[in-house]
């Protein structure tokens, strides 16, 4: 494969090499980019925290922000709701700790992949209810879940729901609230606007890390002794092995490693999920094999624009990413 470069506007390159005194080659590759002016260089070059939007930009979060403080004010019982993959387990994390910080207290619902699959399940929000819950936030999940919405409703819990997923044809739950923000590198979109504050400032924390399980996962991850961290560190080392807690096992391993306070236990939950993933890697490379090996046999299966596969035991947690392989081949 040939890559071929496509040639960027020699005035616009121009006015930034003069206007944001930048070298011709970062000014050509910013001109590629659709970045024109020498302000909207600086921004993109120099991601800082005061250029973030206020959150009461987002539809929904007012409301939801004044619940959540009248539940930590009252006490209230909190349940966040979350999701086996990466970004629904660290959501998790967060929220919990953004919670308690502010002196409050939030237990936490994580499916298994296998045993309860993707969503939001009413059984979930109505043993939540009989226990005395009377908030639930979903992250990473709900934007759909409008039975869901619906039990959580008739049991008398203000469901918020957080989820980065399209809606279905504009519609959406009736939440007290329903958030709908993008997510981040290890979901793969665009490294631009928030989401390159958010990156960036983030990198640089990783550099310094303070969480015993953040520590433990660099070591494994060999990241760890202050070196250089990018983007694709985060999608192709520490991403996956966070990933592979809900894939092959259970999920809630990721939120007992980033709040454990223990350094032993930390290193020994690190140590699991890089197991884990190298397991993960085996299944996936096992699986694609197969699927090679079937396609080969016979020419006529490689022309339709279609194919159902199907083979016996294979791991329903790695299957998607499977799929994604045979349709990069």
């Amino acid at each position: 494969m040939r890559w071929i470069a496509n040639p960027p506007d020699p005035q616009i390159a121009a006015t930034l090499v003069q206007e944001a005194n930048l070298s011709p080659l970062i000014a050509g590759l910013l001109a590629r980019r659709g970045i024109t002016t020498a302000a909207a260089a600086a921004e993109y070059l120099n991601p800082q925290i005061s250029r973030l939007h206020s959150p009461y930009a987002m539809l929904g979060m007012k409301a939801a922000v004044e619940r959540l403080r009248a539940a930590i004010a009252n006490r209230e019982k909190i349940v966040i709701y979350g999701d086996y993959d990466v970004d629904g387990t660290v959501a998790i994390v967060i929220l919990k700790t953004a919670i308690e910080l502010c002196g409050g207290a939030a237990g936490f619902h994580v499916p298994h992949r296998i045993r309860d699959g993707y969503g939001m399940k009413d059984e979930v929000i109505e043993e939540a209810a009989a226990s005395g819950v009377r908030l639930i936030i979903s992250v990473d999940t709900g934007i759909r879940a409008f039975a869901a919405a619906e039990t959580a409703r008739r049991v008398g819990v203000d469901l918020i729901v957080t989820d980065h997923h399209l809606a279905e044809a504009g519609e959406l739950p009736r939440a007290l609230a329903v958030l709908n923000p993008n997510a981040t590198v290890s979901d793969a979109v665009p490294l631009v606007g928030e989401n390159r504050i958010f990156t960036k400032l983030g990198l640089e924390e990783l550099r310094r890390p303070v969480n015993a399980g953040l520590k433990a996962l660099l070591k494994v991850a060999a990241l760890d002794g202050g070196k250089f961290l990018d983007a694709g560190h985060i999608g192709f080392r520490l991403g996956p092995r966070l990933n592979a807690a809900g894939r092959m096992d259970v999920a809630q391993d990721v939120i007992e490693l980033f709040t454990t306070r223990d350094a032993i236990r930390a290193g020994e939950i690190a140590e699991k999920l890089d197991q884990l993933n190298a397991s993960r890697q085996q299944e996936e490379t096992r699986t694609v094999a197969e699927i090679e090996a079937f396609m080969e046999a016979d020419a006529a299966r490689r022309e339709p624009y279609c194919l159902v596969l199907e083979g016996e035991g294979w791991h329903r947690g790695v299957i998607g990413i499977v799929a994604t392989r045979v349709v990069e081949r």
